[in-house]
């Protein structure tokens, strides 16, 4: 849909409201919205004690820089940390403040290879369990899970 109308490829069926602003984007480049599918923070929030106000900061960001949604990534930690990341990546994806939105959370740490494991604590390095990935389905909620 655009602020002409709508659609159906590949030709124009229907006029759509006329509202919103007229932007003249000759000599531009205009693509859809990134998401960014792999990022541990930005501005000084880290994935892993982000708040939910922090999420909503780090959202504006992201949003200024062309991405309108995202996955918070974990690193190598506990499973008490991820757990409260989970927690708070859930808390942060229903406000209504979110500028770029929260689509999941990638879960990159621990279930990482200690052949190519930089600069991840190998102690907190383990292999996936069914169980974990339950746990941190719930913890994310049905809207963040893919189940």
């Amino acid at each position: 849909r655009t602020g002409a109308g709508w659609f159906d490829h590949p030709k124009h069926t229907r006029a759509g409201p006329k509202t919103g602003t007229v932007l003249d984007l000759e000599g531009c480049v205009v693509i859809p919205g990134l998401i960014d599918l792999h990022t541990h923070g930005a501005l000084g929030i880290d994935t892993m004690d982000a708040t939910p106000a922090q999420f909503v900061e780090w959202s504006a960001f992201l949003a200024k820089n062309g991405v309108t949604s995202f996955l918070p990534t974990t690193v190598t930690a506990g499973k008490k940390q991820i757990a409260q990341a989970m927690k708070n990546i859930r808390a942060a994806a229903v406000d209504p403040a979110l500028s770029a939105s929260i689509e999941g959370a990638h879960i990159e740490g621990p279930y990482i290879s200690c052949l190519h494991k930089g600069c991840h604590d190998p102690s907190l390095i383990v292999k996936p369990s069914s169980a974990d990935v339950l746990e941190y389905r719930e913890l994310l909620g049905k809207s963040l899970s893919c189940g």
